[in-house]
């Protein structure tokens, strides 16, 4: 844990740590243990602090500020009950004549509180701290916050409102107000505070996305796409990316146009292809939203865009194009858990099921302890029909998270299916006890348990609730699960209506289909058949034009000679087509050159005004931070390889050496260095 931050940001230490200044009558302890305690716990070393403060109590036990600090540790590291142990101490050993410390007492009890979701003790606590100490707008806005939660719009608003008095400058008091307003769908009175946070700070992005939001309340779509657009642009707002997310159908294409006029405006920055991409990929337009995402990938080659890439081909059906773009992002990112169980996926329903569970078994050396893995493992042995390897992989899931819902619904089936029965109906009634949100889950647990109408009936009001509310992106797993529903009870006319809505949808997954025991009963029928080869026709011919656009794709390799000098590589580059020459760094994350070669671009004309982005901080190879200017080069040419708009920094150091980093390799598809050649061999995507 970081402790400066925790104790600036939870404790108020301005406040309650002794930092500031104190009463005159107040004697605070400054013997040895409590201070070396204090010191390590700013330092963020939790344990050695617990041990200094608890020697510091050993030799003086009503040393209330010492139990204050232990309480807080304790919090921090989520030991509620020796927390509060700790707090009740301080609350009885602090002098009262010290309100601001003993306030921060109370503050932190508050949030232990909290933690614990005792509410009436929280706001009791949050009352003695405020009482004691009104002046901390901190105490304020968490009551605020605490208030608006529970829908106390009208004492939240006092609190909002005695921040302002307290610092007219701050932004948080107008924002709570301006919050609590747009919860209650005022919607002009909550604009009028965020018109006037967006006049304080004009920079302030949550301004604009709680104001998109009221904007949206009263349906002006303009101005709601604006804000959103202004948000997006300072600082790639949450909240502004989720309501983007979230606009209605008829909105999409205004906030589709205003994405790229900036991103014609911004050349250089790969986010407005990307939520250009995410717009469209909400919208079901999988191979326009693929176009801009590899629009955004020449600008920048993100994992995460890659991701959204290898989504967009699968739910077209190109299994092999999703498997290679989720592979790419795999290898700029390892970690990343969730691409590692769509390359699963994406295997399985490419029909390599040996392949997917080869992988999922790497992930699960590597990560024995995530229950998904052996889920999704589980599924595909039990897809399959390997049962007994899939059982102990749900068994595995399940011992890891006992309430593992879709690990209790597919081993409550497997179960049936193997005639187990009892055991089967243990984990079925206690999917339903957990109350699951997944209708799907719901509706296969009352079916199993002998309730086929039941379970008919959850997902078909299931189904009206999302087309009612407008949410058709997975539309086509509702009318799938309806098909195997039917399927199962015998009813075939229905299941196959409910299987055509399902391809009509966009359902492609007809490796999956042709395993998928519920569908047994009409994969037969002559109708079924015909069904499922138009639609994989359709899907072929779709794979083909892609084959064929991925051909047209022209790959070059290049080879650029090197020179070492003391122990760097040096290679000839040009910049706006002036001759220079970088050192080759991989560990430099973008491209930086001195103040001297800037300064000589500029006066030449090889950059412009234009070219100058703003600034920002940046870690120097010995670990320090600095400053540099941001500029965009319009044309990097490295051997025969051209990019264009790559960003630079421009170090204040006149001595700094130019180095090509990240932001140019990233651009190139494949960088070798052939130490026997003396040569970098460069393979790119020709533009």
């Amino acid at each position: 844990m970081n402790w400066k931050r925790f104790l600036l940001g939870v404790m108020t230490i301005a406040t309650v740590s002794g930092i500031a200044a104190k009463p005159k009558e107040v004697k605070r302890p400054d013997s040895y243990y409590f201070m070396r305690g204090i010191e390590a716990a700013q330092d963020g070393n939790t344990q050695d602090a617990l041990e200094y403060l608890n020697k510091e109590l050993s030799e003086h036990p009503d040393n209330g500020y010492a139990h204050f600090w232990i309480g807080s540790l304790r919090y921090g590291n989520d030991e509620y009950g020796r927390a509060l142990t700790s707090l009740d101490a301080a609350i009885k050993k602090i002098p009262k004549k010290d309100p601001e410390y003993l306030s921060g007492v109370y503050y932190v009890r508050a949030k232990t509180y909290a933690a614990l979701e005792d509410t009436a003790k929280c706001l009791a606590d949050m009352a003695s701290a405020i009482k004691l100490y009104p002046d901390d707008a901190a105490y304020c806005s968490y009551r605020g916050q605490i208030l608006y939660e529970l829908g106390q719009y009208d004492k939240s608003d006092a609190d909002y409102k005695a921040i302002i008095a307290l610092d007219q400058g701050s932004v948080m008091g107008y924002m709570g107000l301006g919050r609590n307003a747009n919860a209650q769908k005022r919607w002009e009175d909550a604009i009028k505070q965020f018109d006037y946070v967006a006049k304080l700070y004009n920079d302030y992005s949550s301004a604009y996305s709680f104001r998109a939001e009221s904007y949206c309340g009263l349906k002006k779509w303009p101005e709601t796409t604006d804000d959103l657009i202004r948000a997006l642009d300072i600082d790639g707002d949450s909240k502004a990316f989720n309501q983007m997310c979230e606009l209605p159908a008829e909105v999409v294409p205004m906030m589709l146009t205003k994405i790229k006029a900036k991103g014609t405006a911004q050349p250089a920055e790969a986010v407005w292809p990307y939520y250009a991409g995410v717009l469209l990929q909400n919208s079901k337009r999988y191979t326009e939203a693929i176009a801009q995402y590899d629009k955004a990938l020449t600008i920048d080659n993100d994992p995460t865009i890659q991701s959204q890439m290898a989504l967009c081909y699968s739910r077209l059906g190109q299994f092999g194009q999703a498997v290679e773009h989720i592979s790419r992002a795999l290898e700029m990112d390892t970690t990343r858990v969730i691409d590692m169980l769509h390359k699963a996926d994406f295997l399985y329903y490419d029909g390599k099921t040996d392949e997917a569970i080869s992988l999922l078994g790497q992930m699960i050396e590597k990560y024995p302890s995530i229950p998904g893995f052996y889920r999704n493992r589980g599924w595909i042995y039990d897809s399959s029909n390997r049962l007994e390897l899939a059982l102990d992989d749900y068994n595995t899931a399940l011992t890891l998270n006992p309430d593992y819902e879709d690990a209790l619904m597919n081993r409550g089936r497997l179960l049936c299916n193997m005639g187990r029965t009892d055991e089967a109906r243990a984990d079925l009634e206690r999917l339903l006890e957990l109350d699951t949100d997944s209708a799907d889950n719901r509706a296969y647990a009352l079916y199993f348990l002998g309730q086929p109408d039941a379970a008919r009936q959850t997902i078909e009001q299931a189904m009206e609730k999302a087309i009612a509310r407008g949410d058709t992106t997975d539309l086509d797993v509702t009318f799938y699960n309806e098909a195997c529903f039917y399927s199962l009870m015998a009813m075939p006319d229905k299941a196959l209506h409910y299987m055509q809505r399902a391809l009509e949808s966009g359902q492609r997954y007809f490796v999956h289909f042709s395993n998928d025991r519920d569908l047994d009963n009409i994969r037969n029928i002559p109708a079924y058949k015909a069904l499922i080869e138009h639609y994989t026709d359709l899907m072929d011919q779709a794979n083909d034009s892609a084959a064929i656009a991925v051909r047209d794709i022209e790959m070059v390799t290049t080879e650029v000679p090197f020179t070492r000098e003391g122990g760097v590589c040096k290679v000839k580059c040009a910049i706006n087509d002036l001759p220079l020459q970088f050192i080759f760094d991989t560990g430099a994350s973008a491209v930086s050159i001195s103040s001297v070669e800037a300064t000589f671009m500029f006066k030449n004309g090889y950059l412009t005004k234009e070219d100058i982005r703003g600034s920002q901080y940046f870690s120097t190879a010995t670990g320090e931070i600095a400053v540099g200017t941001i500029i965009n080069l319009r044309k990097v040419q490295v051997g025969e390889a051209v990019l264009t708009n790559v960003q630079a920094t421009v170090t204040n150091s006149s001595s700094a050496p130019l180095l090509l980093g990240q932001s140019v390799f990233q651009k190139l598809g494949t960088v070798e260095l052939d130490n026997v050649k003396n040569v970098l061999r460069l393979t790119y995507r020709k533009q």
